[in-house]
């Protein structure tokens, strides 16, 4: 005689696998919403001493990039533009 499968364990083990992915997942949220916040008040300081020595805008500083379009280049493609 063949013995049925234990389906309650196996979604007892399923449902504590998604508990834990969602955990992750929670807490990865977290640590790129911390980043995101450092790398802003990063730009608005990096931002007010560029101001302060050309007495100009930042380039892009009141833009954001369209979702699907490329991040910016390295910092100093951008000085290159700032400061030819």
């Amino acid at each position: 005689m063949t013995q049925a499968p234990d389906t309650h364990g196996n979604a007892k083990d399923l449902s504590a696998l998604l508990d834990q992915s969602e955990h992750a997942l929670q807490t990865d949220l977290a640590e790129l919403e911390y980043k995101q916040a450092v790398a802003q008040a990063s730009y608005q300081a990096l931002c007010s001493v560029h101001q302060r020595l050309t007495h100009q805008p930042c380039p892009n500083a009141t833009t954001e990039p369209c979702a699907g379009e490329p991040a910016p280049g390295p910092a100093q493609d951008r000085l290159d533009t700032v400061h030819p």
